[in-house]
């Protein structure tokens, strides 16, 4: 399976079923020390900024958050956001433009998509 389809999959498990990622979050929470964050024991640490404040935020939020309505699946974005990652990434970019000056929007429209309303990117 394909990175991205592991993260659609999990992206609406999270829409439909929010409170399902309530045990990992707090599982997630304790494993701070100051900002410092020990995935397990015995690792190294991970720097944060904000440590388990944002965590207990998150879990106060998905607390609260209704269930909404699963995403449908568009092969357009997708491919357009590989190509776009695979553009930049061989870059080192973080942006919305390549050097070939083509933004996500370009390579939607170029993939056969229509015109979207958001974007998010992670890096």
């Amino acid at each position: 399976m394909l990175i991205e389809s592991e993260m659609f999959t999990e992206l609406n498990r999270l829409r439909t079923n929010p409170k399902s990622f309530l045990g990992s979050l707090e599982q997630r929470s304790q494993g701070f020390h100051g900002t410092a964050y020990f995935p397990s024991s015995g690792s190294n640490p991970q720097g944060t900024f904000e440590g388990s404040k944002a965590v207990k935020e998150a879990i106060y939020v998905v607390e609260r958050q209704p269930s909404l309505s699963p995403l449908n699946w568009s092969q357009a974005l997708a491919a357009a956001a590989r190509k776009h990652c695979v553009k930049i990434g061989q870059e080192g970019l973080v942006a919305e433009t390549a050097s070939d000056g083509k933004s996500i929007w370009s390579r939607i429209t170029e993939e056969g998509g229509g015109v979207f309303g958001a974007q998010a990117d992670v890096y």
